[in-house]
């Protein structure tokens, strides 16, 4: 990436969370969860491997939740977690990714572009997904 990652703006933590969501490593999936709209698991820490990202599509209908925030939610949690790990509690990590991905989300939102690529990888994620699961 021309300039580096860091020190993170909104553009450049944008363009990390695109990446990483592309990156073959990442799979996606709409599968029920009991207490939160996403979920996110990870192998290893430096660099992430086998990240399965699950988003519950039964509520994503709520007020202010899409499969978009929760992606970028979940993404989040990947990205900063290493930065986080022994600086912040759990809880604290929370409150964090919380109001980051509002702001992520809303510069997604905010670009007709931006949100239809966004929409495009996770469209092709979930048919990906489907295809390694036997889906049609």
């Amino acid at each position: 990436m021309k300039g580096g990652k860091y020190p993170l703006n909104l553009p450049k933590l944008h363009r990390t969370c695109l990446e990483l969501l592309q990156h073959p490593e990442v799979t996606l999936r709409y599968t029920p969860t009991k207490a939160q709209q996403g979920l996110c698991v990870w192998d290893d820490l430096f660099p992430p491997t086998n990240i399965q990202i699950k988003v519950d599509a039964n509520q994503q209908t709520a007020d202010g939740i899409d499969h978009i925030g929760t992606v970028v939610h979940e993404l989040l949690h990947v990205i900063l977690m290493p930065m986080c790990l022994g600086w912040l509690t759990d809880e604290m990590e929370e409150y964090v990714i919380l109001a980051m991905d509002k702001v992520v989300t809303a510069y997604v939102r905010k670009s007709p572009k931006r949100l239809h690529l966004w929409t495009e990888i996770i469209d092709r994620k979930l048919r990906e997904s489907d295809r390694k699961d036997g889906v049609e």
